[in-house]
């Protein structure tokens, strides 16, 4: 397989990711003053889908539906969960309130993994087998050329 055709994958698939990522969060939770704005779960979703589908899946050159599912489940139930120290961390370094609002982080994130880490974990395997679905389908035309 061609080093362009998995770079692209990767790009393709971490895009893919960090869209849904941030339409859910904006959807679903649209109050900013309470939560991260959707930049944040984006972003978390974009760094986190490059780092395992280059490891699970471009590296092994195995686009398999499981491997696809499996980097959608824990995109899904990391995404939520590692947004809040990022956002806490900011914000209390915006507002010079480092400690007091940065020792809110694990709190937020037990609640985020209990609360909402289901759903998306749900919705990330669902999205991570369209994705390889549709990178096997441009394998095949690819190689075909």
């Amino acid at each position: 397989m061609d080093d362009k055709f998995r770079s692209k994958w990767i790009w393709i698939s971490s895009l893919v990711f960090g869209v849904f990522a941030g339409l859910i969060k904006a959807a679903f939770f649209p109050y900013p003053e309470y939560t991260p704005p959707a930049i944040y779960p984006a972003s978390i979703a974009f760094f986190i889908t490059a780092l395992l589908w280059s490891l699970l899946i471009a590296r092994n050159e195995r686009a398999t539906i499981i491997r696809g599912g499996t980097v959608g489940a824990i995109v899904g139930l990391l995404t939520p969960f590692l947004m809040w120290p990022f956002f806490l961390g900011f914000l209390a370094l915006s507002e010079n309130r480092f400690p007091e609002l940065f020792l809110w982080a694990p709190i937020y994130m037990l609640t985020s993994l209990t609360r909402i880490s289901c759903l998306t974990a749900l919705l990330g395997i669902a999205l991570g087998v369209v994705l390889i679905k549709i990178q096997q389908k441009e394998m095949v035309n690819f190689e075909e050329q």
